[in-house]
């Protein structure tokens, strides 16, 4: 699975715009509202707080629509598709992987 993180203010301004590849998912952090204007594809979105619980979660959501959550501190996407996608009250974790060279 490849996992994008947009933490800059521009690649969290562009998210999943304009773009050739997909992420199977982008995680934007900070992050409580989002759009889809421009978008050329319907989205899955899942709004998480600080202590990773999804708050809300929206399947395909259209192409020229906002959704926000004032109580979320991150957002993950994806093109939309017809396989699971979180639900309110899962959690989320992120781990970071470290990678030692013998």
């Amino acid at each position: 699975m490849r996992i994008e993180i947009a933490c800059s203010v521009f690649s969290r301004l562009r998210g999943l715009l304009w773009r050739r590849d997909y992420p199977d998912l982008l995680l934007l952090a900070p992050c409580n509202d989002i759009h889809t204007f421009g978008m050329r594809h319907p989205i899955d979105v899942a709004f998480i707080s600080s202590d990773g619980v999804v708050l809300e979660s929206h399947r395909a959501l259209g192409i020229r629509r906002r959704a926000r959550c004032k109580r979320a501190s991150s957002t993950l996407e994806r093109i939309a598709e017809s396989t699971p996608w979180f639900e309110q009250g899962d959690r989320v974790e992120l781990k970071r992987l470290i990678h030692e060279s013998l």
